[in-house]
């Protein structure tokens, strides 16, 4: 009897331990079922990669264990998540507030704030910060490693561990989100200055996978973070510039900008008013046509205007805008515009967010607290899958520290051949 009860309990105390580990295989379990609904995963997974890829997730539950981290637990998702290519599909954790910037002032909110457990228990970096300073001060700007900001409010440091992988460490910050030490990101390098990143988002602290993180002269683009400490603002468009602009720049040229195809009532009514007044005063040979950070959206936006621009640029010049920030259907917008004679493009590479996106764009909770998925549900077009995460090249680099309109109006037909990368 007492040898029964002995059992019970040791049975009563493990019941928590076993709970918790049959979340996180339910997590994965979870994560499988929603990838394989995926249009990406239908139209990639298959043949061998997709026994690779059944192989794998048997390989990843026996890591699923009790004992594991939220972040031991989180990269694990995120290598099955890994397996498509298609960068609209997101993995996240959530937690259940975020932190209100318009108090930053109010001592007791911020505070009571940082007592929030995943705060508390955020991971450190098992390195001391000013001996690892004094070392990536040593490195140049064309390495992934070396000392990085954003903008000038947080120092972060960024070292090898191996071959293939690289960590993020909080060297100096003026947020109170951030301590010295903390962890903010590990990359797993996939081909050289191409990552799969698993980040602590800077504003707001909460793991995201990002399978597109890129190193281009000195700045991690996804991440957003610079070698330089005052980022350039050349290669970005502000915020408060009209989504849908024109003006006549000179005799010859006019300037255009489309900077949201997002489907909805009020973006169909203002875009459409746009369309008329622009279909009517294209009278230049040249259109200086600006699609930086343009989010994208949907043909239904996009379609009339590309329209007009392939039927324009028979007879006449279109300079193309891209940065960074320019994504989705923008970046299906600019393959196929680029088909047409007369059309170049400018600035930086684009994205690399093309192929897949949601029409309900929906989130889907997993077992664990604060764990969802955001999937995608939209086939895209296979003949964009070439573009996903590589984004559209520009037949002209322009330089971040001179006004990029400036720049374009600068370059004549002859100086463009001397110009492509």
């Amino acid at each position: 009897m007492r040898t029964n009860l002995f059992l019970l309990h040791i049975v009563f105390l493990l019941l928590p331990c076993l709970s918790f580990c049959q979340e996180k295989q339910m997590d994965l379990i979870g994560l499988k079922n929603i990838i394989q609904k995926t249009p990406s995963y239908k139209s990639q997974i298959k043949g061998q990669r997709k026994k690779d890829f059944d192989k794998l997730f048997e390989k990843l539950t026996t890591k699923v264990v009790e004992i594991n981290t939220n972040l031991e637990h989180f990269e694990i998702l995120s290598e099955l998540a890994g397996q498509i290519n298609d960068n609209h599909f997101v993995l996240h954790y959530i937690p259940d507030s975020y932190f209100d910037w318009r108090k930053m002032a109010d001592k007791l909110y911020v505070s009571q704030f940082l007592k929030k457990d995943y705060l508390i228990n955020h991971p450190k970096t098992n390195i001391h910060a000013d001996s690892l300073e004094k070392i990536l001060n040593t490195k140049n700007i064309n390495e992934v490693e070396g000392i990085y900001y954003f903008y000038s409010s947080i120092k972060i440091g960024v070292y090898r561990i191996d071959s293939l992988t690289l960590k993020g460490t909080i060297l100096q910050s003026n947020s109170p989100l951030w301590e010295k030490g903390d962890l903010c990101f590990i990359l797993k390098e996939k081909k050289p200055n191409y990552f799969h990143s698993i980040n602590y988002l800077i504003i707001q602290k909460t793991l995201q996978f990002n399978k597109n993180e890129k190193f281009k002269d000195g700045e991690l683009l996804g991440y957003n973070i610079s070698k330089t400490m005052n980022k350039p603002l050349y290669p970005f468009i502000p915020d408060t510039v009209k989504k849908f602009y024109t003006y006549k720049i000179n005799s010859s040229t006019r300037y255009v900008r489309l900077g949201d195809f997002m489907v909805n009532a009020s973006n169909m009514k203002i875009s459409k008013t746009f369309f008329n007044e622009l279909k009517s005063s294209m009278n230049e040979k040249t259109i200086l046509l600006d699609l930086r950070n343009n989010n994208g959206g949907g043909f239904m936006i996009s379609r009339p205007f590309l329209k007009l621009f392939k039927k324009y640029s028979k007879g006449n010049e279109i300079k193309v805008l891209i940065n960074r920030n320019t994504v989705s259907n923008s970046e299906q917008f600019v393959i196929r515009l680029k088909k047409c004679k007369n059309v170049t493009l400018y600035g930086e590479g684009t994205k690399g967010m093309v192929t897949y996106g949601s029409n309900y764009e929906k989130q889907i909770p997993l077992k664990s607290k604060g764990l969802f998925v955001y999937p995608t549900d939209m086939r895209g077009f296979k003949k964009d899958l070439h573009y996903e995460t590589v984004g559209m090249q520009p037949d002209v680099y322009l330089s971040k520290d001179i006004d990029w309109i400036e720049q374009v109006l600068k370059f004549g037909n002859r100086q463009i051949k001397s110009h492509l990368f």
